[in-house]
């Protein structure tokens, strides 16, 4: 009697598991990839879907993210307004930005107090052809940055 798909497939597992793991994942790693490949665009329709149905959910975890990554929020923000400029946009990490500050304000060079206002600035801003890069940001006060304006 011939086998059935399922018990060939039970054969086939059972010969990997007992292969060396390494191999294994490696291989079960390369089938997940062809897998999402082929589906695709099928899996995509479906999440599009989904939302689409459930657009209420959707807009409240977005609104839960933002609340909980407000950095993330301000930085996807100046990647959009450098693309918008047609400037060159990479993804930031802002706390980088405020680490490399050391508490200081990248305008004046006083300290930066809990509680004032902050900006992050473009040191050469995107009119200038500056990017939005984390070697062209600086952390200042909201102050300082708005008297600078467009200016380098």
């Amino acid at each position: 009697m011939p086998l059935t798909h399922a018990e060939i497939q039970h054969r086939y597992v059972e010969k990997m598991k007992r292969l060396d793991s390494e191999e294994w994942k490696r291989k079960r790693a390369a089938a997940a990839i062809r897998d999402l490949a082929k589906n695709r665009e099928k899996r995509s329709a479906q999440k599009q879907r989904w939302a689409k149905k459930h657009r209420a959910r959707v807009r409240l975890a977005y609104a839960q993210w933002e609340k909980r990554n407000p950095l993330k929020v301000i930085a996807k923000s100046g990647k959009m307004r450098a693309r918008k400029a047609k400037a060159v946009a990479t993804t930031v990490d802002l706390r980088l930005v405020i680490k490399a500050a050391n508490g200081r304000c990248g305008i004046c060079q006083r300290p930066i107090r809990a509680g004032t206002p902050t900006h992050f600035d473009h040191i050469v801003p995107f009119a200038a052809g500056g990017t939005h890069a984390l070697d062209n940001l600086q952390f200042t006060h909201a102050r300082c940055n708005l008297r600078k304006g467009q200016t380098i």
